[in-house]
């Protein structure tokens, strides 16, 4: 099973990629674009919906502007 196939590993998959995108950029967070990117998303309104559904997991502290 891909990623893509489950909401559940895409979601999974957007939180392993911001933790070692932190880790490696010295405590940036990525991009919506990026993040987007690294799971094959286009959509930024849709890894905005991942966002939020990790936020309201208690997984990331995030703030949209």
């Amino acid at each position: 099973m891909r990623a893509s196939d489950s909401p559940i590993l895409r979601r999974l998959a957007i939180y392993q990629f911001i933790v070692a995108f932190k880790r490696a950029h010295d405590g940036i967070s990525p991009s919506i674009r990026e993040i987007g990117a690294s799971v094959a998303i286009g959509s930024t309104s849709l890894v905005r919906w991942y966002l939020r559904a990790l936020k309201k997991s208690g997984s990331i502290d995030w703030d949209p502007v």
